[in-house]
């Protein structure tokens, strides 16, 4: 019987290989294959060397998430066995700027995904919006950047904004 007393230690949650390390002390023996940082989420993604402890992946997480004192949820992926995506405490500001050289004439920005490619829509797909999140999440920044994008994009004549 393993006593976890004697597991408990610091675990650097942005180190692939510490959590790798620290899962094959608890019995789930991995390797980290791939880490992908956006401003929000961290995703670590593993290959299990015994392909029959993928029942233990989900059971793990909930030790993983104690242990980072961060929420950790399993994801899928399609390079490696498994990965976790582990809230970020340091979340990082996605400046607009950089990616409005990115986007085509007629589609707004949203922002960056959590791989950081940038989010963006046609606005004539898009007749109508809602925008939803809890507080502090930055719906009244994301409000702001979309106005800021259709006043810089369109003339006076051009733009009718109603709110």
């Amino acid at each position: 019987m393993q006593n976890y007393d004697d597991m408990i230690r610091e675990l650097d949650y942005t180190n692939g290989e510490d959590i790798a390390s620290y899962l094959s002390d608890l019995g789930l023996r991995c390797v980290c294959k791939n880490t992908i940082t956006s401003p929000n989420t961290i995703i670590h993604e593993f290959n299990l060397r015994n392909g029959l402890d993928i029942s233990k992946v989900a059971r793990y997480s909930k030790v993983l998430q104690a242990m980072a004192m961060t929420p950790v949820r399993v994801v899928e992926t399609f390079t490696a066995n498994f990965a976790y995506e582990i809230t970020r405490e340091d979340r990082q500001v996605v400046p607009l700027a950089d990616h409005l050289k990115n986007v085509k004439m007629g589609e707004l920005a949203f922002g960056v995904n959590n791989v950081n490619e940038l989010v963006s829509c046609p606005l004539e797909d898009m007749p109508h919006l809602l925008i939803g999140g809890e507080t502090g999440a930055g719906k009244s920044v994301m409000l702001n950047s979309l106005i800021v994008q259709l006043i810089t994009h369109n003339s006076p004549e051009s733009l009718g904004l109603v709110m």
